[in-house]
């Protein structure tokens, strides 16, 4: 199966996770892991990181089913890192309106390409 584990520790639960990680699995990301493993494999990576948690280690684990489909496994440590799916929260807003992007009004003819007030089509030597 293929799973995917994401670390969200703190601290020196860092190290000791991406050591446990790195031997099992290849890094994809700053936090992120992925491989193909068997089921003994998973509970063994399990049973590591649960014999090293810490009060900042927080780990979990997904089955990518597919393409578009994943499936939470578990998580070691804090399960506050996490919400219910086993996802790392991020901020966000509930106003549809809060943000206009679209709406500033940019005169491009007074920004010129460097301190010297010189525009941008001017070439030197």
């Amino acid at each position: 199966m293929m799973v995917t584990f994401v670390s969200q520790c703190e601290h020196k639960a860092l190290n000791r996770t991406r050591r446990i990680l790195d031997a099992f699995a290849n890094r994809i990301g700053t936090n992120t892991w992925q491989t193909v493993i068997t089921e003994e494999g998973l509970q063994s990576v399990k049973k590591l990181l649960r014999k090293t948690a810490t009060k900042n280690t927080a780990v979990s684990c997904h089955w990518l089913r597919s393409r578009s489909r994943s499936e939470f496994i578990w998580v070691v440590g804090s399960k506050s890192k996490f919400n219910e799916q086993g996802i790392v929260p991020v901020n966000y807003t509930d106003q549809i309106n809060a943000l206009k992007m679209d709406e500033l009004n940019v005169n491009i003819e007074k920004y010129y390409a460097n301190t010297k007030r010189q525009p941008s089509t001017t070439r030197h030597p």
